[in-house]
């Protein structure tokens, strides 16, 4: 179960690494609209990763869930989950706009939610892995 843990880490790493790039890309104008079809298989491999980290790291931790609960490490990691999952949703409401317009037509009111859970984006799944390699390795 620890292996399939960690292709779920190692894909969703990946994949978001790739939808990064590509948010870079268009913010910094070398892309001025994104693939629609791109973003959504980016997004639904996104999905998949993190829903295949949440099951196997429950399964994982089922034996020891009391335990792992009494850790505040741990319910902080269990916190940004939850944050990632919210922000997950919000990123697959925001992404119409890098396919409709580039980065430099938005409004600052525009450009924030994107930056914003961007940010919020990098910084949970950070968190989150290094964690669990604290907590568990």
């Amino acid at each position: 179960m620890v292996n399939l843990h960690l292709f779920f880490l190692a894909l969703s790493a990946a994949v978001v690494v790739v939808a990064d790039e590509h948010a870079f890309s268009w913010m910094l104008g070398r892309t001025a609209r994104l693939s629609e079809k791109r973003l959504t298989i980016l997004h639904y491999l996104t999905w998949f990763g993190l829903v295949g980290l949440i099951n196997t790291g429950f399964l994982l931790l089922l034996p020891m869930w009391t335990y792992a609960l009494s850790l505040p490490l741990f319910q902080i990691k269990l916190l940004l989950v939850a944050v990632l999952v919210l922000n997950a949703i919000l990123i697959g409401r925001l992404m119409p706009v890098a396919t409709t317009k580039t980065f430099g037509e938005l409004t600052l009111h525009e450009r924030a939610p994107l930056i914003i859970s961007g940010a919020i984006s990098t910084a949970s799944w950070l968190t989150i892995a290094a964690i669990g390699f604290w907590l568990f390795c």
